[in-house]
């Protein structure tokens, strides 16, 4: 059966003992799950003792973890088993290292297990979804232990209609790890090129993502405003051309907190259609909205919308 293992690590600014403390207790897992995120009416129990829990849910698939060994504050070791989508089990592991100097915690996250041998060719795929929830989990983790919460909220909103619209933007491929500061980048240009020539955004700025290609680790994206002058096109910078978005239904996942969690409602969405939750429509590119603007909001009120085209 082919192997797969997850490795991933974030520092945490707080004592060894209070991070180990979070991650020991089962029953404080659910405030910072990147699965159990995904879908917050999924049902979850106990054991009397805190030693494992199960979950069962209608998109997250169910089964049981438990732990295994306890190293305090050092390690701590788990088994966890699949029911769903498709039997397997895996180690877990985590492993706690003090930097001293009031530097906090590195938190390492790290999975060791095997897909079922009729899957062998997603391995490349399977590595870079679970390394992602992985990434998501450890970032949910640090803003719970340091903060007490962690600022994400997803609303699932439901099926509706986008009117759809012409927009300037500029495509852009990247490296997935590197999505963020790059779409910085690009709205960055794009606001220059706006005020340059006096262009007044008509309508609320987007991002459509054309491929995300987890087994590669490449993303194509195109950032883009709404315009109502087509013939400001002309002057777009490098890289730019006229979007089209057509008039669509779609499935919403709303997210109100800091765009550094948007991998949350993304994996909400994908999370629903794979389950085949959603009819996903062929031909249009899911998109995120940006329904406030960040100069005028804090961070945690931020509010962007994940659209799923559905037929």
């Amino acid at each position: 059966m082919p192997s797969l293992t997850i490795r991933k690590s974030i520092v945490i600014q707080a004592p060894v003992d209070r991070v180990y403390d979070v991650v020991r207790d089962f029953r404080q897992w659910p405030r910072w799950s990147p699965w159990l995120i995904c879908e917050p009416d999924a049902r979850v129990t106990f054991a009397n003792d805190g030693r494992s829990y199960a979950w069962d849910g209608q998109v997250v698939g169910s089964g049981q973890i438990e732990m295994d060994d306890e190293q305090a504050p050092g390690s701590l070791t788990m088994r966890i088993r699949f029911l769903k989508p498709f039997p397997s089990q895996s180690g877990v592991g985590f492993r706690l290292k003090d930097l001293g100097g009031g530097e906090g915690t590195e938190v390492s996250w790290s999975m060791d297990g095997s897909l079922p041998f009729f899957l062998f060719f997603l391995k490349g795929l399977m590595t870079g979804m679970l390394g992602s929830d992985y990434e998501r989990g450890l970032l949910m983790l640090k803003a719970y232990v340091e903060t007490g919460h962690v600022p994400c909220h997803l609303d699932f909103v439901g099926t509706g209609a986008f009117p759809g619209g012409r927009y300037a933007g500029i495509r852009v491929r990247t490296e997935i790890a590197n999505v963020g500061p790059s779409m910085e980048e690009t709205f960055g240009k794009l606001e220059g090129w706006a005020r340059q020539n006096g262009i007044t955004r008509a309508g609320q700025p987007v991002s459509i993502y054309h491929k995300w290609n987890f087994a590669t680790g490449i993303a194509e994206y195109t950032s883009a405003m709404k315009i109502e002058d087509t013939a400001v096109l002309a002057t777009l910078p490098s890289g730019g051309a006229e979007v089209r978005l057509p008039a669509c239904t779609v499935e919403t996942v709303r997210q109100t907190g800091p765009y550094a969690f948007l991998g949350n409602a993304w994996a909400a969405a994908m999370t629903r259609s794979r389950a085949l939750k959603w009819r996903v429509k062929r031909g249009i590119d899911p998109f995120e909205v940006y329904v406030n603007d960040p100069g005028s909001v804090p961070e945690v009120e931020l509010i962007t919308e994940v659209h799923i085209p559905v037929s």
